[in-house]
Order: structure tokens, then C-alpha cells, then sequence
């Protein structure tokens, strides 16, 4: 299977995911802005829960982004990093799944090997919301599907679903407001 790619869609999104299995790789690529959450998420859905959260704050006062899983409704161990993103400065994020872990590269550049939670093989979405503007998503070896037709030449857009917001252990002043997530 090629590359898929879906591009610029709207923020927040949920792209349907299918078929990931070893070696398989997600491509995001956008730019972060000052907007009013001061934050932005990128989520990796097994079904209800979450594979992988990645949270990054925008708060001068804290640069950080956590990493984390939500398996049954209980939030796992978060491991918290240096924020990668720098306002107005574009970023590529490779998100690789190997058989251990997700191997994540920003801007080409080894960011964090995050160990599986789940299996893999059940990752069936990926949700990206906060201040960032996309310019694609896309992917090798597991098929994307834009859930609305294509517009406009080659650009699809991603159905817009709602979901929960960022796990309680976050500064919730900081905290994109929660949204309600999808029955299975």
C-alpha cells in the first residue's frame, strides 16, 4: 500500500484508521499558534480507549507534553518531556509502530520510543485537536479514511467527531474543554 494522505483537515478531527500492524507509520504534519486552549493534542484510539495521549501546553510557565494511555477509563503512567512544538514554526511528526513501542520522530529527529499499552492492532483512529493548523496526515501500510468526500482537487476533509478532553491530572485552566466521546 502508498502513502495515504489526507489533507488539511479541520481541527479538532478523528481520522478512522484500519489495518496498522509492524512497520506501519502515521505523518502529521502543521504548524502550532497562540490560540485560546494554549495546548495541543494529538490521540491515538483503540476503540474507547486511548493507545497514546500526547498533550503538549503552550504556557510559557510550563513547556512540557505528556505522554499517556487510557485503558478501561484509567489513565496509565504519564511520562512528561520537553514540549517539541514551537509556536509558528513548522512541524513533521512520524509516529512508527515497531514491535515494543511507537517510535516518534519530530522533524525528523528521534523524539520518544513510547512502549505499547495496547496492541497496536487495535489503534482505530487518531484524534488532533488544540491550536494547531494542519497541513496533512497521512500514512503507509494502514489505510486512513477521510469519512466526507473529497473537495476541491486533492484536499479531503476529516470527520469532525467529539470526544473527552484531556485526562484530570492536567491543569485544567489549561485544558481544552471536554467533549464526548463516540459510542463504540
Amino acid at each position: 500500500m502508498g502513502l495515504q494522505t489526507i489533507k488539511t483537515p479541520a481541527v479538532p478531527c478523528v481520522i478512522p484508521i484500519t489495518g496498522v500492524k509492524l512497520a506501519s507509520s502515521i505523518h502529521l504534519s502543521g504548524i502550532a499558534f497562540i490560540g485560546k486552549n494554549q495546548s495541543l493534542c494529538i490521540e491515538l484510539f483503540a476503540g474507547n480507549d486511548l493507545a497514546l495521549c500526547m498533550y503538549a501546553q503552550f504556557d510559557p510557565e510550563k513547556t512540557e507534553m505528556t505522554l499517556n494511555s487510557c485503558i478501561d477509563g484509567i489513565w496509565q503512567n504519564q511520562e512528561r518531556v520537553v514540549n517539541p512544538f514551537v509556536i509558528g514554526k513548522p512541524f513533521k511528526m512520524k509516529i512508527k509502530n515497531k514491535s515494543q513501542c511507537l517510535k516518534i520522530k519530530i522533524n525528523g529527529k528521534r523524539f520518544r520510543s513510547y512502549s505499547h499499552k495496547l496492541p497496536a492492532s487495535m489503534i482505530s483512529s487518531i484524534g488532533v485537536r488544540g491550536d494547531v493548523k494542519l497541513a496533512s496526515i497521512s500514512s503507509n501500510l494502514c489505510r486512513l479514511w477521510a469519512s466526507q468526500p473529497a473537495q476541491q482537487g486533492t484536499s479531503q476533509s476529516a470527520q469532525l467527531v467529539n470526544y473527552d478532553g484531556p485526562p484530570p491530572m492536567y491543569d485544567e485552566s489549561k485544558s481544552l474543554a471536554p467533549l464526548n466521546l463516540p459510542p463504540k
